[in-house]
């Protein structure tokens, strides 16, 4: 078995506590949540996360919804999807060809 080392993490009480609350329902303690990030950084080869900053009109459609501004609503999904999308009419949409793909070879 692998000698095993220390991290130090540093952190609120309230990010600890919350995060002690939500791990102990699942079974799991604090270093073995940590242990398991480790290990999925490992294997992602990076962090096992999507990690981005928010384009331009993200931003705006965040103002937006803080201020309450540009908002709409519907009863239905329906109606929801013709005032976002527009109502779909006559032929369901097609893709276009794609042209020539490559052939590989089976791998062994």
């Amino acid at each position: 078995m692998a000698k095993s080392t220390s991290v130090n993490v540093r952190t609120t009480e309230d990010v600890k506590k919350g995060a002690e609350v939500i791990l102990n329902g699942l079974g799991l303690n604090i270093s073995s949540a940590v242990n398991l990030f480790l290990k999925q950084v490992i294997n992602y080869r990076g962090i096992p996360f999507d990690l981005r900053l928010p384009n331009k009109d993200t931003l705006h459609a965040m103002d937006d919804i803080e201020n309450s501004r540009n908002l709409e609503s519907a009863d239905t999904v329906e109606e929801m999807f013709e005032k976002t999308a527009g109502a779909w009419q006559g032929d369901p949409l097609t893709r276009p060809p794609q042209g020539k793909y490559e052939i590989r070879e089976e791998l062994k």
